[in-house]
């Protein structure tokens, strides 16, 4: 209020200063130009100049006032609208994680529209829809985020992929991957796909091709990859076996030293010899590997080789028997090769390691047998009694 009053004098006194100052002859100031004239005292051509002036002012005050309104304005509504964008994000996102999937979609796809990075929402949109068994929205939300992003094919193609893994459309999500292959052939996650897809149509063929990629890329670990090589070897193994003989040695060249070496190809080729009444190789194989490694399985699938003679087999497992390290499978099948070649000694002996070395159902079972068979009763009960 103060500072109005004070403006109200300093205009009053401005004012009654120029009224006497006009009064006052200070000359005059004329303008001739075209034939026309106009004359006025300079006091007057003085105030017509400030008027001017303080016109000029004015205006562009008020201009300059209307374009910064109109920014400020401009920013305000811009500021909203991002506002309202980001909140809709933060809502769509919370309501994708808590499984609200009509919302999500709703709200993801709103922001889509308005959003640089639409093609990210599509996707999630299209998440949404195979969540709510949509098959139409997917393809549709797929058809848009491939029309914002026709360069994101890799994305879009892989995302597809992954929902058709989850429903387990096996043949769709392969074509889907081959095309994403094409894109970018070392890909980690097309690779890994590629893996499971191929193992779940049992192509052991084509996992098999793609194995050394797998192994130069390092998409899965070490045990993960050793793993699924020896299933899809041991499966090829079976394979080749439905074509006789032959294919099976074949293909058992063909494999390194290494998996030659490993128990689980070998368990897998001697039980092909033996459907193939490939007795006398089986029994090498086996005979080979078991003075490397004897493995359980090893050891009982060479007991089983009945198509090879009972004395060949039993005197190669007893020297394999140690006092103190002998497995109770090696046991086991020593015992019961005993009883094979009429050795109830032995094999009475044998059996009774193995119950004491781990007395199970398994060890009490053959021996129950054995002292059936002997007619030793009395400990036949006993190891009934222990079996119940």
């Amino acid at each position: 209020m103060r500072v109005v009053l004070l403006l109200v004098l300093f205009a009053a006194t401005l004012g009654s200063g120029l009224v006497y100052f006009t009064r006052l002859d200070a000359g005059y100031v004329l303008f001739a130009w075209a034939g026309y004239s106009v004359e006025m005292t300079a006091w007057v051509f003085v105030a017509t100049i400030c008027v001017l002036l303080f016109a000029v002012w004015l205006v562009s005050s008020v201009l300059r006032y209307s374009l910064g309104l109109q920014f400020h304005l401009s920013r305000w509504f811009g500021m909203r609208g991002v506002s309202q964008i980001h909140n809709m994000t933060a809502r769509g996102l919370a309501a994708f994680e808590e499984g609200h999937w009509v919302r999500a979609r709703k709200l993801l796809a709103k922001v889509a529209d308005q959003s640089e990075n639409a093609l990210v929402f599509y996707l999630l949109c299209a998440r949404a829809s195979h969540a709510m068994g949509d098959t139409d929205g997917v393809s549709a939300c797929l058809q848009k985020a491939s029309a914002v992003a026709p360069n994101a094919s890799m994305a879009i193609n892989l995302t597809q992929a992954q929902l058709q893994l989850s429903d387990g459309a096996l043949e769709a999500c392969l074509a889907t991957l081959i095309r994403a292959h094409a894109i970018n052939e070392a890909h980690p996650t097309v690779l890994k796909m590629l893996a499971e897809v191929y193992k779940g149509l049992n192509d052991w063929e084509k996992l098999n091709a793609l194995l050394p990629q797998l192994q130069n890329e390092r998409i899965l670990s070490a045990a993960e990859f050793e793993l699924l090589r020896h299933r899809c070897k041991c499966e090829l193994l079976m394979l080749a076996s439905k074509q006789g003989l032959e294919a099976l040695n074949t293909l058992w060249k063909r494999q390194t030293a290494s998996l030659r070496r490993h128990q689980d190809l070998v368990v897998v080729y001697a039980r092909c010899l033996i459907e193939l009444k490939a007795f006398d190789k089986a029994e090498a194989v086996l005979r080979q590997s078991l003075k490397e490694n004897r493995h359980d399985d090893l050891v009982a699938i060479y007991g089983q080789l009945d198509g090879v003679a009972p004395e060949q087999r039993f005197q190669f497992i007893s020297g394999l028997l140690n006092k103190e390290e002998s497995s109770v499978a090696l046991l086991l099948c020593a015992g019961e090769l005993a009883i094979l070649n009429n050795l109830p000694g032995q094999a009475k002996q044998l059996l009774e390691r193995a119950d004491q070395k781990a007395p199970n159902n398994e060890t009490r079972l053959a021996l129950l047998n054995f002292y059936l068979t002997n007619n030793e009763t009395a400990k036949a009960a006993a190891v009934l009694q222990k079996m119940r």
